[in-house]
């Protein structure tokens, strides 16, 4: 009817006068460096100790083959380069955290790979997009040029970001012990890992933030030796969305007859989280702030169906339904809350009025008997206008 259309062109026109998409700023946190080591089978960085929901950026040389490490359990690999000789492989990999903890990761040499020293180390980041962390990435590889006295340089690889205020996070390494690098101007050295170990690389890490999409520029990384074959990485990530989830409407009222459930509802979530060549974002529901007698014992959660918006869409329905065939007549509340994939949540309050049926000439709840047997029910009923008379029960009086 009429409202219904009118509550269709609401649910719209608040959908799409929503703000734009919100970003955090990703933060760096700790770095755990790698001291590199000799040929080893595999390496071991132990004693992280990670905060849920940051990104680890990992940053693995590995010297002697160019044949990628096999990496531990729920990392991802993002890029992998190797230098112009063949002589070593930089691999970047990321891990999101979902428990607060101390942890160990061990990586593995490729079957490929003849053996070789490891060295690296990795990075926290807190503010990331978990749902699509990592948008554009590039690589290169050469020798450094303009060697005079102990220094000389390489750019690091071009990317175009998607995103505004996104983290760019540079790694690199030489076939140079113990050598430091001084990074590109704007940038932030994380990563240190070196050693005077003959056969060992020097490697590193920088980041910044780019407060506008497009392309990164020239960045060029200094290192403290005359001339070294390199290898670099550039991965951007993406900042999360504090504002991700759209809910119309901003409230949600059932009523029903004592006995009966209500039909079912249906709210509006927006799309405001869509990011540029990410996958879908899914939403997921769950039912909290209980009150007033309505629980989990006795009546089923809301029945809120997940739901996964294509890029480009810019908003989905979601039906909600409730039981409440055990509860008794009187106001209830709760609240649905709809969690996006990159965890941002919001809340629709939910009020169930639950009335007497209109039955009785005193008007009110009343005693119940089954086949001219007196029954009274487990929950006394109040003295609100009426009941509704479940089948085959009949009130005395």
């Amino acid at each position: 009817g009429r409202s219904a259309v009118w509550g269709a062109l609401t649910a719209a026109l608040w959908l799409a006068l929503a703000p734009a998409p919100a970003r955090s700023n990703v933060s760096a946190g700790a770095t755990t460096n790698v001291v590199p080591t000799g040929s080893a089978a595999s390496l071991t960085i132990a004693g992280v100790a990670a905060a849920a929901d940051n990104l680890l950026v990992a940053q693995i040389v590995k010297m002697n083959g160019t044949a990628a490490p096999a990496g531990p359990a729920g990392w991802t690999r993002q890029a992998f380069a190797s230098d112009a000789t063949g002589n070593f492989s930089l691999t970047t990999w990321t891990f999101t955290v979902t428990t607060s903890g101390t942890y160990s990761f061990t990586w593995t040499k490729a079957a490929a790979d003849p053996g070789g020293n490891w060295g690296g180390g990795l990075t926290q980041y807190s503010g990331v997009d978990l749902s699509c962390p990592v948008g554009a990435s590039n690589v290169g590889n050469g020798v450094t040029v303009g060697g005079t006295g102990n220094k000389s340089t390489f750019v690091l690889p071009a990317v175009t970001t998607g995103t505004a205020t996104a983290m760019l996070v540079a790694g690199y390494a030489i076939d140079t012990k113990n050598k430091q690098f001084a990074a590109a101007g704007g940038w932030l050295t994380r990563i240190a890992s070196r050693n005077n170990t003959n056969g060992t690389p020097s490697s590193g890490s920088s980041d910044r933030t780019q407060a506008v999409a497009g392309g990164s520029g020239t960045n060029t990384v200094t290192a403290r030796t005359s001339s070294a074959n390199y290898a670099a990485s550039v991965i951007e990530l993406h900042p999360s969305i504090t504002n991700g989830v759209v809910l119309v409407p901003a409230t949600m009222a059932f009523a029903t007859n004592q006995g009966t459930s209500p039909g079912g509802q249906t709210f509006t979530v927006g799309n405001n989280h869509a990011t540029p060549g990410c996958p879908n974002v899914t939403y997921a529901s769950s039912v909290g702030s209980f009150s007033a007698g309505w629980s989990a014992a006795n009546l089923p959660a809301p029945d809120v169906s997940a739901v996964s918006l294509a890029m480009g869409a810019t908003s989905a329905p979601i039906a909600a339904a409730v039981s409440s065939t055990g509860l008794v007549s009187g106001t209830y509340t709760a609240a649905i809350t709809i969690t996006d994939s990159a965890r941002n949540s919001l809340s629709i309050p939910v009020t169930l009025v639950i009335s007497c049926g209109a039955i009785g000439r005193r008007g009110r709840c009343g005693v119940l008997h089954l086949r001219g047997r007196r029954h009274r029910p487990d929950v006394r009923l109040g003295r609100l206008p009426g009941v509704m008379r479940p089948s085959r029960w009949s009130v005395l009086r």
